[in-house]
């Protein structure tokens, strides 16, 4: 696998994980006051495991192309 792909494909899993986590705050803003409901919960958990797999792409990549 060619390193450019690997990198895109790491941002565009740390684009994703911005974006339902973005969901997940205006959704928990605009909610009655109180705990979270599941479905917040669930898209919070999902932008934590996307951008957790963001940083195992990341390990993929030469050591010279990482944080770029």
């Amino acid at each position: 696998m060619k390193a450019a792909t690997v990198y895109l494909a790491k941002n565009k899993m740390h684009a994703l994980a911005s974006q339902v986590y973005i969901l997940a705050t205006g959704l928990q803003n605009a909610a009655p006051p109180g705990t979270p409901g599941k479905s917040i919960q669930y898209l919070l958990e999902v932008a934590t495991n996307l951008e957790r797999f963001s940083k195992s792409i990341e390990s993929l990549l030469p050591e010279n192309q990482q944080h770029t």
